[in-house]
């Protein structure tokens, strides 16, 4: 359900190996090194070498985390819109986490000030996913329910695939699994437009991470939805604002424009 939303656009990505049309330009592959940011953990390289598809019957895209010979890096992935100017939307995916435990597998709108994050932690049982709104609130030195949520699954997520989305509105967030909502914030929504971003890491952070993991281990995804609208700079204020569905202006019925992409 989206309680009444109205989105502008629709885009679509498929990464089953039956499909054959490619827009590779859509998407960028994460290619960067974050060193280590607490005592005891390790950098993290994001390779566009582990972005790969999976060519098996109902595969999909592989975010691999491995770790070198020497156990000094760990290897990453991730990639993530080309466009920045998502603005509000429903944005869901349907994936497959690892049973490899030591890594951290998210899917996340971001811009350089705001996120909204669902992450699963391969180590943790009985599986979880965390919702989570940055900028973040602390109570008592541990975060606050209001911009963070641990929801139990019920599920192995690394069985098979699964739909994780959040619908993101002025002032509210609603996250679902599998079509049921699961949890809704009002707490620090963003307002700024961004980009949606996936990525699957670990740091060897035994208070988060943990890991490394032991060997390869594999985030999927199988395909992307959103529904949104996107920014525009309002010329007498300068401000970001959401484009008007085209079809505001007359009395015709709103057509969603679809636009799929890299079906590799």
């Amino acid at each position: 359900m989206d309680e009444g939303n109205t989105w502008s656009d629709m885009w679509h990505m498929d990464f089953q190996p039956w499909h054959t049309t490619q827009k590779i330009n859509d998407i960028f592959v994460a290619r960067y090194n974050i060193e280590a940011k607490y005592e005891n953990t390790r950098d993290r390289t994001f390779d566009v070498q582990n972005v790969r598809l999976n060519p098996a019957p109902g595969g999909g895209l592989q975010l691999a985390v491995t770790v070198e010979d020497s156990g000094s890096t760990i290897r990453c992935a991730g990639f993530g819109t080309q466009r920045q100017d998502f603005l509000y939307g429903s944005f869901r995916s349907y994936v497959k986490t690892t049973n490899v435990n030591g890594t951290v597998a998210a899917m996340y709108i971001y811009n350089s000030q705001e996120e909204i994050d669902i992450e699963i932690l391969s180590a943790v049982s009985p599986p979880q996913s965390y919702f989570a709104i940055h900028p973040g609130l602390l109570e008592n030195g541990r975060a606050s329910h209001l911009t963070h949520d641990n929801h139990h699954l019920g599920f192995d997520p690394a069985v098979e695939f699964h739909e994780f989305r959040f619908d993101w509105t002025p002032n509210l967030c609603i996250f679902y699994v599998d079509g049921i909502e699961a949890q809704r914030m009002v707490t620090n929504i963003p307002s700024l437009p961004g980009r949606l971003m996936f990525n699957h890491w670990s740091d060897g952070n035994p208070n988060f991470s943990q890991g490394p993991p032991a060997s390869d281990a594999i985030f999927e995804v199988m395909n992307i939805t959103a529904f949104f609208n996107y920014s525009m700079t309002d010329p007498k204020t300068g401000f970001n604002t959401t484009a008007p569905a085209k079809c505001s202006k007359t009395q015709q019925p709103c057509n969603i424009r679809g636009t799929l992409v890299y079906n590799g």
